[in-house]
């Protein structure tokens, strides 16, 4: 970067952080410059260097109060980012899809605990159980997460136009859960996917033109959902990663329910207004039951719960290559912080939460007392039950058909292992009976009552239990 272009980038970080002071002081009660001082020593520790960057801001009480940007949007045109510079805000997008569902649930078109299928016929016919719209909202379907599935087969999912075609293809393979549904708690994309299907489904129409339409109604004219790859998308943020150098990190795949939502601070700081009660097309019965806490806590309607300093603060991360979003609200204060940036790198979850924390003041309840040890800790080493012969057991040729994906185990000097998938090979290591561990996944051996292992148990991240049977 020039000298001229980084005075200029210096100006746009001055201009950016200079707070909103905006109309109705009584309802959006301003910055104090305590606050402010204390918010813009938080955003300074932000170090975005020579790009890229963030756009932030806070609402409180129905309006805009503080925004600020830093970086650049686009590295070839030394473009700096604004309020109104496009982000892909990733997961962030879910809580629209949840809300879309909950507006067609309130119409009449939906019931949410009904099973999936009966607005999806003929998606996932190999699952037997019962699978509620409502569980799919929550993340308690046991559906597994498919670009963990997508990861099994082999496939780097960001390096491939995926799309929601690609998907529900796999995901109609499948003839296993995680779990039972209801039983458990497992954050899957797949869930989202679906539920975006089913809304195309029930309209009629795409899910990209009901999305858009939706951003339409709340007057987010910058937010929308990429019909494909390729499409041009005013005032976009590119993506960049730094790895001594920056590289740009384009997001190629284009699934839709779960994330790939385009979306400026401008438009976001809106829907939190709406929120907070600014005027808007939503219900305030919607918008209440969107944000409710759901019964035994933690994850709502695209939203995550929580009590954080004693008070209830609803979430949610998103993270797509390059691209970090993060929604921090606090309903009860009516305060809300919201980020977006276009670089993996920067600690902007953190910022939030601490600017979170400097704007609550006095509504933050006294920290308790640091806890005491109980009594000294008592280490136990337990040795390890198994040996390399028992090991040699689980060499051989391994199949799953529900993502068409061959693993073959083949050990090496001790508890080593080579591991192929799909004819990639990987090194792998034994770190318990029957147990072996390769990056994230976990290979469990699964023996017979004569003591024969004749299939893989796999788990990665989001998949639980991918039946793997014996082909030697």
């Amino acid at each position: 970067m020039g000298n001229e272009q980084g005075m200029m980038m210096k100006a746009m970080k001055f201009l950016a952080l200079a707070p909103l002071m905006l109309a109705s002081p009584a309802l959006a009660q301003p910055l104090s410059e305590a606050e402010r001082e204390a918010v813009d020593a938080i955003i300074s520790s932000i170090e975005v260097g020579k790009a890229p960057g963030y756009a932030i801001g806070v609402v409180r009480g129905g309006e805009t109060v503080f925004e600020a940007t830093d970086g650049l949007a686009d590295m070839s045109h030394g473009n700096a980012i604004t309020p109104d510079t496009v982000f892909n805000i990733a997961s962030v997008a879910k809580q629209f899809t949840a809300m879309m569902i909950l507006q067609l649930a309130e119409d009449g078109r939906i019931d949410l605990d009904e099973d999936f299928r009966t607005y999806l016929p003929n998606a996932m016919p190999g699952i037997e159980d019962e699978i509620t719209v409502r569980q799919l909202l929550r993340h308690r379907s046991g559906i597994r997460d498919i670009f963990d599935l997508w990861g099994l087969t082999g496939i780097t999912w960001y390096e491939n136009r995926l799309r929601n075609r690609e998907a529900m293809a796999l995901l109609n393979r499948q003839t296993d859960l995680n779990f039972a549904p209801g039983s458990d708690f497992l954050y899957s994309n797949s869930n989202y996917i679906l539920l975006a299907e089913m809304i195309a489904n029930v309209t009629g129409e795409p899910f990209y033109e009901v999305a858009n339409g939706f951003f339409a109604s709340l007057g987010m004219d910058d937010t929308l959902v990429r019909r494909r790859y390729g499409v041009v998308i005013p005032d976009l943020a590119r993506g960049y990663m730094n790895f001594g150098s920056w590289l740009e990190n384009p997001d190629i795949a284009n699934t839709q329910g779960d994330g790939f939502v385009y979306s400026s601070l401008t438009d976001q700081l809106a829907y939190e207004a709406i929120l907070q009660g600014a005027p808007g097309p939503l219900a305030p019965e919607l918008i209440e039951l969107s944000q409710s806490r759901p019964e035994g806590g933690g994850y709502g309607f695209g939203l995550e719960h929580t009590d954080t300093n004693g008070l209830h603060d609803i979430y949610h991360q998103g993270s797509t290559g390059a691209y970090n979003a993060y929604t921090l609200r606090y309903p009860e204060q009516r305060l809300s912080i919201v980020v977006l940036s276009n670089a993996s790198n920067l600690p902007i979850v953190q910022a939030v939460n601490n600017i979170g924390i400097a704007l609550l003041g006095d509504a933050l309840p006294p920290a308790p007392p640091p806890s005491q040890p109980s009594g000294p800790r008592n280490v136990v080493t337990m040795e390890a039950a198994y040996d390399a012969g028992t090991l040699a057991a689980m060499e051989g040729r391994y199949v799953n058909a529900e993502t068409d994906t061959v693993i073959v185990l083949e050990q090496g000097e001790g508890m080593a292992f080579t591991m192929s998938k799909n004819g990639r090979a990987r090194d792998a290591v034994a770190d318990g009976y029957d147990r072996l561990v390769w990056n994230n996944y976990v290979f469990r051996g699964v023996r017979d009552e004569a003591g024969n292992v004749i299939a893989l148990s796999v788990d990665n991240n989001r998949i639980r239990n991918v039946r793997f049977d014996r082909e030697d």
